[in-house]
């Protein structure tokens, strides 16, 4: 019998368009993957071994999480999953390879740990493409924040000092709303995002006024949705 691992390797692989002859490039000043073609492979077969020493991580957190992944076609429990915030996509082993698991529409939700992410379509640089977020909060509003992770290269420095190493880093997270089944807004202000609400703009208003919601704040933007989402 085929263990639940090697299951979701196989179905995925059905379901999320696979294309061996599909080609692909990463970039690594924007950690973002170009092309339209999202499936699940193996990075065994396209890692290659560092040379050099890199500072920082590109993951959401260096160790596996129980996770759980909720597909069109089935949902898969128990999964040692990792966040891969720079290469934007989910990791996971199967015996001794490594799996991943890009962006696609196909997926409805992956709880990684006690987060939940989802797939939406965003904009970087002009182009539409989509991407890991973590949903926050859902109902009439959904709160999603795109995390995000930078490469530097290393460079050379001065005789005495040495060379700087090459590092990967964490920059702030973007926060987005949506309306119903609606395109993602990002958050740039409280006062932009109640102009965008259907109703209670001046509730809302005098909610974020009381409690001094701040639009950069993913917490007190989380208690901001939560309070609209519950009114009736």
């Amino acid at each position: 019998m085929l263990s639940i691992k090697l299951k979701l390797v196989v179905i995925l692989s059905v379901i999320i368009l696979i294309d061996c002859n599909a080609q692909f490039s990463l970039n690594p000043a924007e950690g973002a993957r170009s092309g339209s073609v999202q499936y699940i492979y193996s990075l065994d077969k396209i890692t290659s071994p560092v040379e050099y020493t890199i500072e920082g991580t590109p993951y959401l957190t260096d160790t596996y999480l129980k996770s759980h992944v909720y597909s069109h076609k089935g949902n898969f429990s128990d999964i040692d999953m990792r966040y891969n915030i720079f290469y934007e996509r989910m990791e996971f082993k199967e015996k001794d390879l490594l799996y991943a698991i890009d962006p696609d529409s196909k997926i409805k939700k992956i709880e990684l740990g006690t987060q939940t992410f989802v797939v939406d379509n965003y904009e970087l640089k002009g182009k539409t493409a989509p991407a890991y977020f973590l949903r926050l909060d859902s109902g009439r509003v959904t709160l999603m924040t795109k995390m995000r992770v930078i490469f530097k290269d290393r460079q050379q420095g001065k005789p005495i000092e040495g060379d700087i190493p090459a590092k990967y880093q964490r920059i702030p997270d973007i926060n987005y709303f949506k309306l119903g089944d609606g395109p993602l807004i990002k958050v740039r202000s409280i006062k932009k995002l109640i102009v965008e609400l259907p109703d209670r703009k001046q509730e809302m208003e005098e909610f974020a006024r009381n409690e001094k919601i701040s639009a950069n704040k993913a917490e007190e933007l989380t208690k901001f949705i939560q309070y609209y989402n519950s009114l009736k």
